[in-house]
């Protein structure tokens, strides 16, 4: 079956602590930003700190952009994300 990419870049903190300015995630549809979440702390576990609340399954408050669109964490994690799409992470008012 073909695999869907997403293409993640990395902006301030989420860049130190990733190790890297981007990179492409393969996703089964339909994906959602939730599961991109939970695969991008998988993958990459330094990130756990900033995608999670420490001591807690939460998603920590942090920004992204879908496709140019702003999404934050803390709002709805179920938008899915369709192939080819470029997602960015940072934190508002942070400096790339």
């Amino acid at each position: 079956m073909f695999k869907q990419m997403a293409h993640v870049k990395f902006l301030g903190e989420f860049r130190d602590v990733a190790g890297t300015d981007e990179l492409d995630v393969a996703i089964d549809p339909p994906y959602s930003l939730g599961q991109l979440i939970e695969k991008l702390a998988e993958t990459l576990p330094p990130l756990r700190s900033l995608l999670y609340k420490p001591r807690e399954e939460a998603i920590a408050p942090f920004s992204m952009l879908l496709n140019g669109r702003e999404v934050y964490s803390q709002g709805d994690l179920t938008i899915p994300v369709p192939h080819d799409s470029e997602v960015v992470f940072f934190f508002w008012g942070v400096g790339g």
